[in-house]
């Protein structure tokens, strides 16, 4: 899930400073809050899956093994330098899954709200000022190590988590792929079945930021911008997954997803 305040540039049915996507927060050992912003046209459902990796696995349904990199959690000061986690897990790191979670005291607890950041406009959420920026990312993966950055007013990953798995082979690899800025790629995956059974994943790879999730679903710049211009869009994303392909998007923009990678 991802969410998104429009800026001056919104995208088509929207208007300026809209609020859009969704996310999830306060998750604990019997429940989880989801939560769809005012003025969003891109949820209208929502799906939440949970996997829990136990120590014998299930006979009724999978279960994934054990990550093989566990930061646990790790304190973050908001707009800080970006944080090294050292893995070392060598190899190939597009065989690589990862997985990132934030917790905060209160009401969001763990939570995933503005991943990969956001850009508030003058409709920000309580205890926000218009034009602050939330949320954490990770960038610069490599066989050995990755980067994770809280951006400068964000208050809800003052901690953060990040797991690796090592995967064995997807049912399907787009592989890394070219996107120029404004351009969409529709990838034919055919695996048929039930797009309810599937897992997806998608990386961006830049020249200056390496392998990362900067921006993950689109980002619109505020009035504090330090790389870009006020108003940027930024970021890409998935949409219209069916039984036979997918297609991807990368904003106008957007310097960190030269290169795109989706697995199912």
């Amino acid at each position: 899930m991802q969410m998104n305040d429009f800026g001056a540039n919104p995208a088509p049915g929207h208007v300026v400073d809209d609020r859009v996507g969704a996310y999830w927060r306060s998750l604990d050992d019997s429940s989880i809050v989801v939560y769809r912003r005012p003025e969003d046209t891109y949820a209208e459902e929502v799906r939440i899956r949970i996997w829990q990796y136990v120590t014998t696995p299930s006979p009724d349904y999978w279960t994934p093994d054990m990550p093989d990199y566990d930061s646990d959690w790790v304190a973050l000061d908001a707009g800080a330098n970006a944080i090294e986690l050292s893995h070392n897990l060598g190899g190939d790191p597009d065989d690589y899954l990862v997985d990132t979670q934030y917790r905060s005291p209160g009401v969001d607890g763990i939570n995933l709200r503005y991943y990969g950041g956001a850009d508030f406009g003058i409709n920000p959420a309580p205890g926000h000022l218009s034009d602050d920026r939330v949320g954490a990312y990770w960038r610069s993966l490599t066989d050995a190590s990755v980067f994770v950055f809280r951006r400068d007013e964000d208050d809800y990953a003052p901690e953060i988590r990040l797991r690796i798995w090592v995967m064995p082979s997807p049912a399907y690899d787009s592989g890394w792929f070219p996107l120029g800025q404004d351009a969409v790629q529709t990838l034919v995956h055919n695996l048929g079945g039930n797009v309810d059974d599937y897992l997806v994943d998608m990386q961006y790879r830049s020249a200056a930021d390496g392998v990362n999730q900067r921006y993950y679903g689109g980002a619109d710049f505020g009035a504090n911008t330090i790389i870009g211009a006020e108003n940027d869009r930024v970021g890409a994303y998935w949409r219209s997954l069916n039984t036979a392909s997918i297609t991807t998007y990368r904003r106008p923009e957007d310097i960190y997803a030269e290169e795109l990678r989706v697995r199912i």
